[in-house]
């Protein structure tokens, strides 16, 4: 493997975890830590009212699980990133981003997983992370079809050239661009 592929791997791979130890903070902190906090309050007022006891022991429990399953989900891929599927994640930051009102970005794929070795999907997946980070305000297109990944930034009014690290890594992911009417990135896998 060519040594300029190795270490933006390394780079990529290391991009990942800083990505998933964010959302993993966020998470706890936003979704896991309220959980648990109704879990508390709702303990303590089974303790105050007994005759609560039944409702909202149940309402705990419930909300514990939510906390549980929270959890895990944020620890599967940590556990073992060369399982990581990129496009699990991929959705996941693009839900997040359309739920937040912000620019739409749009992500179509006919396909559950990409058929590209687990450190190629890390690198792929930090590559768009980048993209949609730095060029949602204009407007992005993700289509993933069965050997291709196609990135449209709509704006034609778009800052040029793109910025080293994105030339670089889609010439290490074997892709092409062009510039006109927006930037059209094609990636094949």
């Amino acid at each position: 493997m060519d040594e300029e592929l190795k270490i933006e791997l390394l780079q990529a791979q290391i991009e990942l975890q800083q990505y998933l130890y964010t959302r993993l903070g966020v998470a706890l902190h936003d979704n896991v830590a309220q959980l648990l906090g109704s879990v508390n309050m709702l303990l303590g007022a089974t303790i105050n009212d007994i005759s609560l006891a039944s409702e909202t022991l149940n309402t705990a429990q419930l909300s514990l699980c939510a906390a549980i399953y929270e959890i895990r989900t944020l620890s599967q891929p940590m556990q073992d990133i060369f399982r990581f599927n990129s496009l699990e994640y991929l959705q996941r930051e693009v839900n997040d981003i359309n739920a937040s009102g912000t620019v739409p970005v749009e992500l179509i794929s006919v396909r559950n997983e990409l058929s590209l070795p687990a450190e190629k999907q890390v690198m792929l997946f930090c590559f768009l992370i980048d993209l949609i980070r730095n060029y949602m305000t204009w407007g992005i297109s993700i289509r993933i079809a069965a050997e291709t990944v196609k990135v449209v930034i709509t704006d034609a009014a778009l800052p040029l050239p793109l910025p080293e690290k994105i030339l670089k890594r889609v010439r290490l992911l074997q892709g092409t661009y062009h510039c006109g009417n927006g930037v059209h990135i094609l990636l094949p896998f």
